[in-house]
């Protein structure tokens, strides 16, 4: 249907159909925007989705993390060193000969001697009264009387070739040497004080009136003097009747 008026002519169906285009238009923008997953993850390049906002289509339990979590690839132990073998006399002699140079016989080593092959065909042998070296996990270290502290409070040498322990204070014993399996300790009649460490020497103060103990680590084992400080000290009966307790494990008396 269509009318005359000032002149125009209006097409009324037509502009209804354009009106309703219109509006059907909008709607089907309005439907499709609101149907878009505000929580999808967005396409590369534009974002992230926020952490911690569950993901449509997972079970509620399963969620990813943020950030991932990322296994830490196995790191392989490092093999132990392979120690040499001791060099015997043959091998150290035509080692000393193609290179011109001594060559320690490492298979004769104690904890008093040594062996040196020599170029000239000769071998050289070093040897101590006292020890000088002792083992430490299958090699010879040099000797090393520096008192040090155990975790139970007692002191040590770094390295001595038997053990020595002094006493850290209280009334342990006084000292305990082992051998292997073997240990004997003494003990001072009474309570030690905590001693004062210098070097290789441990010193208990006052032990009796004027008189300090000094207990120090040697390379065969250890010493122990009574330091008086006067004549008054010197006149303590006491200093006479000093009796040590021993306690032996895995010694037995020879007759």
């Amino acid at each position: 249907m269509s009318r005359q008026q000032g002149g125009f002519v209006v097409r009324t169906h037509s502009v209804i159909a354009r009106i309703a285009a219109i509006i059907i238009g909008i709607l089907v923008l309005v439907g499709f925007t609101s149907g878009v997953d505000a929580n999808a993850s967005p396409p590369p390049g534009h974002g992230k989705p926020a952490a911690g906002r569950p993901l449509r289509g997972l079970p509620p339990h399963v969620q990813p993390v943020s950030p991932p979590i990322v296994p830490k690839p196995a790191t392989a132990k490092k093999p132990a060193p392979v120690r040499p073998a001791p060099m015997t006399e043959r091998t150290a002699m035509a080692q000393a000969k193609a290179t011109g140079k001594p060559v320690d016989v490492t298979a004769d080593t104690t904890d008093t001697t040594d062996v040196v092959a020599n170029p000239n065909g000769t071998f050289t042998l070093h040897s101590s009264v006292l020890p000088v070296r002792t083992r430490r996990a299958d090699t010879w270290v040099p000797l090393d009387q520096t008192l040090h502290a155990n975790p139970d409070g007692t002191i040590s040498p770094a390295a001595s070739a038997d053990g020595v322990t002094f006493s850290g204070g209280g009334t342990g014993p006084m000292v305990t040497l082992t051998h292997g399996t073997a240990s004997l300790s003494l003990t001072w009649p009474g309570a030690l004080p905590r001693p004062t460490v210098q070097g290789a020497t441990a010193t208990y103060a006052s032990v009796l009136p004027g008189v300090d103990l000094q207990l120090a680590a040697t390379a065969a084992d250890y010493r122990e003097v009574l330091v008086v400080h006067d004549a008054t000290a010197a006149a303590n009966p006491a200093l006479a009747a000093i009796k040590l307790t021993a306690t032996a494990h895995g010694l037995r008396r020879v007759p």
